[in-house]
């Protein structure tokens, strides 16, 4: 009781193209739809605010993230979070 949470999704898949076509509101519809339906036995409330990004449409990012491969250590975020020959810098996630 009294805490808040922060619940994050990431959509894949031909689900991508689907959702690049909707108004935010209309991507967090579905999102709690599909939330209510996995939790059926509980209260699912409506969110208290929502932000939904449109990587697709950044020049810059086109989708991606960071990722450790199967296998891999946490080292790889360290070595993410180096600059290239002390020029090119990479932010986010690391």
């Amino acid at each position: 009781q009294g805490k808040q949470a922060v619940l994050m999704s990431v959509i894949s898949g031909d689900a991508v193209t689907l959702v690049q076509e909707m108004e935010d509101k209309e991507v967090i519809e579905e999102c709690m739809k599909v939330l209510r339906e996995l939790f059926k036995e509980q209260d699912v409330p409506e969110p208290l605010g929502f932000f939904v990004t449109r990587w697709s449409a950044d020049l810059w990012s086109q989708m991606s993230y960071s990722f450790v491969k199967t296998g891999g250590s946490g080292e790889a975020y360290d070595i993410l979070a180096e600059d290239v020959q002390g020029k090119l810098f990479f932010a986010g996630e690391v």
